[in-house]
This record gives C-alpha cells, sequence and structure tokens, in this order.
C-alpha cells in the first residue's frame, strides 16, 4: 500500500535489465538506437529510453471481468476523464481537462503537476476574454477540480492491508478517496458535491481510506492546488498490483469512470461563498 518499491528488492541490483550474453560489444547499445532511428550512431547526441512490457493488453476471466496491461495508473482514469470532457456540452463553465506528467517520480518538472502549466493556461485564457487578475482569482474561488487518480482495490489474499470500513473493489465504479493526513484534496464539501451529482443520475461510487497505520501516497490534486487553489476531490478507478508491470483493474470500471466524470462536467455547479455551493 505505500508508494514506492518493496524493501527487499534493490533498485540496483534486482532490476537490471539484461541486454546481452556476451555477443555484443561496448557501444552495441547506441548502434542499435542508431539502427532503430534510421541514423548513424554518431548522429546520436542524447536520449531517453525507458523499459516497457510488450505483451499488450488483454481481457480475461470467466466471465471477462478483467482487464491487465502497463500502465493502467493512471493511463485508465486520464483515458477516462478525456472521453467524459469531448463528449461534455456544458454551457454554464469553462470545463478544463489537463494531463500532467512524471507523477510517479514527483510532479516537480515543467510538464508535472507542480509546474505553472495549469495556472499559465487559465491565466491566458482569462485574458483572452479580457478579464481583470482580480476576476482570475474570482474564477478560480468559485471553480472545482476533480483529480483522478487509480485507487488500490482490495485484493482477496491481503485484506489485513486495507481499512475494515474503506474498500473498494473491481467493477464497483468511481472511487472517492481521502486521507486525514491531508495527502487527498477530498474533503467535506467537495465529497458531498460529488456524490449528489453522482447519485442525482443513479450512478454507482465507492470511497476509499488507507489503513491508519499504512499511509499512502499522495496524488496530483494537492500539488495542482499549489499554483491554482480550488475546491478539489480525489476520485480514482479501482486496481490491482499497482505500479508493477501488468497491472489489473475491472472489465467495466473504464465505463461507469466515463460516466461519472461526465456527470461531473455536464453538472451546473455554481459556488458563491466558501460552503455555499448550488447544483443544477
Amino acid at each position: 500500500m505505500v508508494r514506492g518499491l518493496a524493501p527487499e528488492l534493490n533498485r540496483a541490483v534486482d532490476l537490471m535489465p539484461l541486454f546481452s550474453a556476451g555477443e555484443l560489444s561496448e557501444g552495441a547499445f547506441r548502434q542499435m538506437i542508431a539502427m532503430e532511428a534510421g541514423v548513424d550512431a554518431s548522429d546520436v547526441l542524447s536520449f531517453d529510453l525507458f523499459l516497457v512490457d510488450h505483451t499488450g493488453g488483454r481481457i480475461w476471466g470467466y466471465k471477462d471481468e478483467f482487464v491487465s496491461a502497463g500502465h493502467l495508473d493512471d493511463l485508465q482514469s486520464a483515458y477516462a476523464a478525456l472521453k467524459a470532457f469531448l463528449a461534455s456540452d456544458n454551457d454554464s463553465d469553462i470545463s478544463v481537462y489537463a494531463c500532467f506528467d512524471n507523477e510517479e517520480v514527483g510532479s516537480n518538472t515543467k510538464q508535472g503537476a507542480m509546474s505553472t502549466f495549469l495556472r499559465d493556461t487559465l491565466v491566458r485564457i482569462n485574458s483572452a476574454l479580457g478579464l481583470s487578475e482580480d476576476d482570475f482569482h474570482r474564477a478560480l474561488a468559485a471553480s472545482m477540480l476533480v483529480s483522478c487518480d487509480n485507487a488500490h482495490a482490495l485484493h482477496p489474499a491481503h485484506p489485513e492491508k486495507y481499512d475494515s470500513t474503506n474498500q473498494c473493489r473491481l467493477n464497483g465504479g468511481i472511487v472517492i478517496k481521502e486521507a486525514a493526513r491531508q495527502s487527498y484534496c477530498t474533503d467535506a464539501v467537495s465529497r458531498a458535491v460529488f456524490e449528489e451529482i453522482l447519485s442525482a443520475r443513479n450512478l454507482p461510487y465507492q470511497v476509499f481510506a488507507n489503513r491508519s497505520d499504512m499511509p499512502g501516497g499522495s496524488t496530483l490534486g494537492n500539488l495542482s492546488n499549489i499554483q491554482v487553489s480550488m475546491h478539489g476531490i480525489d476520485v480514482g478507478l479501482p486496481q490491482l498490483a499497482m505500479h508493477s508491470v501488468f497491472e489489473t483493474t475491472g472489465s467495466r470500471d473504464t465505463a461507469l469512470g466515463i460516466q461519472a466524470l461526465l456527470a461531473f462536467y455536464d453538472a451546473d455547479i455554481v459556488i458563491s461563498e466558501a460552503d455555499s455551493i448550488k447544483i443544477s
């Protein structure tokens, strides 16, 4: 449940990839890159490369209940949010979809959630509308953020890892995540708003909180709020084997996530004071 590598594994030893059993000589790696890029090895000045599993995703189980693939955390939630954003038709607000990189290594990059990218974009939208700086701050105060990052589903082999009353399960719908230590941006106000939106459409949702003696990681919600402070809630889709090479989620949860996030995008949320919110 704790982010990061298991303590019995050593990154420098146990995760060392094999490239050759002795047939290749020094410089072969750069030559391989050059060959794949269709250039000479001397033309390769620098590179960013990552090991990936190329098995491919699959739906499995006797009733096709499971989906397994790499990087479900957090491409699954990012995909669901994008599909909802594109399907929404809401003239009562300016809807925004933001997809950040580098969350798993801290988000403190120029393209991460801690960067000024979101704020800069919103400032430019505000300016293009002919609005003032004060109008911008008023708009932020009247806005709401939904941060989407997958949640740990209950694993039947390890129920002791989970809080006894705040568990989520595969194919149970979108998950609202809370933490007393404020590692999630959910609070009573934002949770009430989101639950009201889903309940009005009879959409399923679940709640999740870590065991108090097993703190989890943080998500993009609080990090984004450093730059643009507004009401926020952390949600995600339930999954197993988070951060493994081949993660597993429920085959129904992506569709349920799209429906839940579409309901949010379509809602007319009027925030007039710190805790005065009307939904239609």
